[in-house]
């Protein structure tokens, strides 16, 4: 399965296992940063607990780069995210960098 969302300059949740027993977790395959816009962005990612929000406490990138026309990819770093778990970014500028997430569900 994909996931895609442009991040804004707020915390964008990218990823967020439901919580309604549908499935027990997904498992993050891969991960793509692709900054569409027309200037630099600079990015904050998350690994968020379930009821916690995005914070210094949760943060696995801090302020990465992303250089117009460039895409950053996660594919070694594998995430598997159980009920409510979610990963989320935030941007500098927002609307410049699109997340795509390749994952799979697991019964």
């Amino acid at each position: 399965m994909i996931a895609n969302k442009i991040i804004n300059n707020s915390v964008t949740e990218i990823l967020k296992t439901p919580t309604d027993g549908s499935v027990t977790a997904y498992a993050g395959v891969g991960m793509f940063l692709c900054n569409n816009g027309a200037s630099n962005e600079t990015l904050n990612l998350y690994a968020i607990k379930s009821g916690e929000t995005a914070s210094e406490n949760n943060i696995i990138i801090k302020n990465l780069t992303i250089s117009t026309a460039d895409t950053y990819e996660f594919g070694a770093e594998k995430f598997l995210l159980n009920s409510g778990e979610s990963i989320a970014a935030s941007g500098v500028s927002g609307s410049l960098v699109t997340a795509t997430i390749t994952y799979t569900d697991i019964k």
